[in-house]
């Protein structure tokens, strides 16, 4: 029979910060199977939205603060069958959380995650998920967006056109968007980046636009990208010191006049993982966790 936990300030003598506490669900002790036998902790999720194009997978944000093995942890994911599902770890902040992104199961919206030390699982090219962004106060340079990594802090947008970070300081920071375009009509696109302070766009691997708040001419600054239906990968690259902040990508498409001027590119036009969120968390009977 399952036991309730009472909610506690420490875990496995631990203090844990106020985000994990916050989301810790309901602390269970294991009661039936049990598919990873190294794993001393796993996550039940409910998978709440659906990916809008299969490669999108399902993301999932898993708090941490203490709760999983120190190290390199990695993260393995079953059907409520019993069945292992794909997935890759799309970053790890130990004091704050674990993102992954993971195949939908067959059948059913509740998954399980497994968390064991381990080599995290990169994200392969079964996977194009969701816009991320991350960023890094106290830094302002393009150099600096261009080496952050899953490790900083940030989350999941559905475009790249704001005027504000939604999830940290408005002046004085480094910050990277990537994700991916689902471009469902072949044919040249243009890209531009309008930027405060200064931005890189980059598509399908190609720098196809850098600007400056003194750009002149606002969207003139790009390419013509050559694109075949699919998916292809979108890196934009931002730093901000004091004042305004803009993080603008816009494009023309194959149907717009040439000289029309660009418009920021839709949510609709990126790739749009599905979601799930945690509902339950439980410890191995007679295990550690975390410890």
């Amino acid at each position: 029979m399952s036991v309730t936990c009472a909610p506690r300030s420490t875990f496995c003598g631990r203090a844990l910060p106020l985000v994990a506490l916050l989301a810790l669900p309901a602390m269970l002790f294991a009661a039936g199977p049990w598919h990873v036998p190294q794993a001393d902790i796993r996550f039940e999720l409910e998978i709440t939205a659906p990916p809008s194009a299969p490669c999108g997978g399902i993301v999932a944000t898993v708090p941490d603060g203490g709760l999983l093995p120190r190290g390199s942890v990695e993260a393995l994911v079953f059907d409520a069958a019993g069945t292992e599902l794909r997935s890759a770890t799309l970053g790890h902040n130990p004091q704050e959380h674990y993102r992954l992104v993971f195949a939908p199961p067959a059948a059913g919206s509740r998954v399980f995650v497994y968390f064991r030390p381990g080599i995290m699982r990169p994200v392969g090219p079964e996977f194009c998920p969701s816009l991320l962004f991350y960023y890094q106060s106290g830094v302002t340079s393009l150099d600096a967006a261009r080496q952050l990594t899953g490790t900083a802090r940030g989350g999941l947008l559905d475009q790249i056109g704001r005027r504000d970070n939604p999830f940290g300081p408005e002046e004085n920071f480094s910050s990277l968007h990537t994700g991916f375009l689902h471009i469902t009509e072949p044919g040249r696109y243009y890209f531009a980046a309008l930027a405060d302070d200064e931005a890189e766009a980059r598509v399908a691997g190609q720098s196809v636009s850098k600007a400056r708040y003194d750009t002149p001419r606002r969207g003139a600054n790009g390419e013509w990208v050559e694109l075949a239906a699919g998916q292809h990968r979108v890196d934009f690259l931002h730093w901000q010191g004091p004042g305004g902040l803009e993080m603008n990508l816009v494009w023309r498409t194959p149907g717009m006049a040439a000289d029309a001027l660009p418009v920021t590119v839709p949510a609709a036009a990126f790739v749009q993982s599905g979601r799930a969120q945690p509902v339950a968390a439980t410890v191995r009977s007679g295990a550690a966790a975390a410890c």
